[in-house]
């Protein structure tokens, strides 16, 4: 009975867990001061979401910095969270580092948490050792608010950080493909009943991130997969800018997405605009300078228009407009890609899925066909099929070569026997007019005999005119 009880109880608390985590929706809001601005390896500006997390047992209040990916310009710092211990304090190991309990300053202290476990790398031990950084890989229990599910998050415990970034208590990294990206983890721990996140803005100005929910409506959009490994990129088909195909223009034909605080056009493609909308630029100003105007009524005199496989993305300019210190109105201009920055991520709620790569857009238009992927099965029976045919075409081919050949010999020898027939023909021709004449010249000559062997029985009145030996006489004579 006690059994039965307990496996009563064990049910229940599946089913009561299983209800909460479908109906829980995770909203983190970002105020704008909890928003740094950071200095990426492209000399552009990123945006860092400075949330609160719950981590260890008993938790610890930290501090972290969220990344679309990593702001460390390094390969080893690429798909890593980093938390920095208490040796930062201690030893003063970390001090661009700065944490959130301002005056203790002891950051993420190991030894007070009972679920830290160490995490073996490759080589002999966990302990990671750069220029950038040292500190040993471990996991512990997060969650991002005390009322949160925990789940467990894979870091790097760092001792020493020597970069000049501000970064509170750590990183975490949200990069595609990162297998320790934390919602991923969440998902393969079944703590989370979705890997996809979201960022969207409030008419309060709070930049609100979405994760473990669902959405019907996502069920009906395409995911389209990022181009790289590490980033949050894809690939275009077209860029246009009105009926203009300037996709050549953009050096390379993919979009890069970051928390970038200014979106950015390729320098090309800037300068194409200035030539086709020069009443739109500062004519004694550079080449991405326009009037001063269009800032300050966020003036969009033209769509950039971005065709991929799944999408049709409309972009107006002026997501790509700011004004400097000098107060003057300028085109953001990339060295490189197309990218999509805080405004695009918000306005358009882009959702990004770290466990497959891939990006969704529930504000754009969808292209009205099929997935190119779905394609993919049909191109290759086709391509099938076409050496098959081809294949036909060349067995068929060949034969009607052969039967050419051979009715060329066939005429050849047609011919030849209608010419042995012609010439037969005027052999016989010929050879029944000779016996004709033959013939004739016989009779005429029998007559003639008879005519003769008249004349001589009458004259004589011999007696062979009328014995038989005169017709064999005749006979043999002819």
């Amino acid at each position: 009975m006690n059994k039965a009880l307990l496996f009563f109880i064990f049910l229940y608390s599946i089913k009561t867990n299983t209800i909460e985590q479908i109906k829980s929706q995770n909203i983190i809001a970002i105020k704008n001061a909890d928003i740094s601005v950071f200095d990426n390896f492209s000399e552009l500006q990123i945006l860092g979401f400075n949330i609160p997390i719950h981590l260890g047992n008993p938790s610890q209040a930290l501090t972290v910095t969220l990344f679309l990916s990593s702001p460390v310009n390094q390969k080893l710092a690429q798909n890593i969270n980093m938390i920095f211990n208490s040796e930062c304090s201690v030893q003063d190991m970390c001090p661009y580092a700065m944490s959130n309990l301002a005056i203790a300053n002891l950051f993420y202290e190991e030894k007070k948490s009972s679920t830290l476990r160490s995490i073996m790398n490759e080589g002999p031990n966990n302990r990671i050792e750069n220029q950038i950084f040292n500190g040993n890989t471990v996991a512990d229990q997060v969650k991002f608010s005390p009322s949160d599910i925990s789940m467990e998050m894979n870091f790097v415990s760092v001792s020493h950080f020597n970069l000049q970034e501000k970064l509170n208590d750590g990183i975490i990294d949200l990069s595609s493909n990162n297998q320790n990206n934390i919602f991923t983890q969440g998902y393969l721990q079944k703590k989370l009943i979705t890997p996809k996140f979201s960022f969207s803005y409030d008419k309060s100005g709070v930049t609100d991130l979405r994760f473990n929910y669902t959405d019907q409506s996502l069920e009906q959009l395409p995911a389209l997969p990022t181009y790289s490994k590490q980033l949050w990129d894809f690939q275009m088909v077209g860029m246009y800018i009105e009926n203009v195909n300037v996709l050549p223009l953009a050096h390379f034909q993919t979009v890069i997405i970051q928390f970038y605080v200014i979106s950015a056009l390729p320098r090309k493609v800037v300068e194409f605009l200035n030539q086709e909308y020069s009443k739109y630029f500062l004519k004694s100003g550079r080449y991405n300078q326009l009037m001063l105007e269009l800032c300050l009524k966020e003036i969009s005199f033209v769509d950039i228009v971005i065709y991929t496989k799944e999408y049709k993305l409309v972009i107006p300019i002026s997501y790509f407009y700011y004004k400097n210190g000098d107060q003057e109105c300028k085109i953001n201009v990339s060295k490189t890609n197309l990218l999509f920055g805080i405004q695009q991520i918000q306005n358009q709620n882009i959702v990004f899925d770290p466990l497959n790569s891939t990006l969704q857009f529930p504000k754009e238009y969808s292209m009205k066909h099929l997935s190119i992927y779905l394609y993919y099965p049909i191109f290759f029976i086709g391509q099938t099929q076409i050496c098959l045919l081809v294949l036909l075409f060349i067995k068929l081919n060949t034969k009607y070569i052969s039967l050419l050949e051979e009715n060329d010999k066939m005429k050849q020898i047609f011919n030849q026997n209608n010419k042995l027939i012609e010439t037969q023909q005027s052999q016989d021709k010929q050879m029944e007019s000779d016996q004709s004449k033959i013939s004739a010249q016989k009779n005429q000559i029998i007559s003639e005999l008879m005519q003769l062997q008249k004349e001589i029985c009458i004259e004589n009145f011999s007696n062979l005119c009328f014995s038989s030996k005169q017709s064999q006489i005749i006979s043999n004579i002819v």
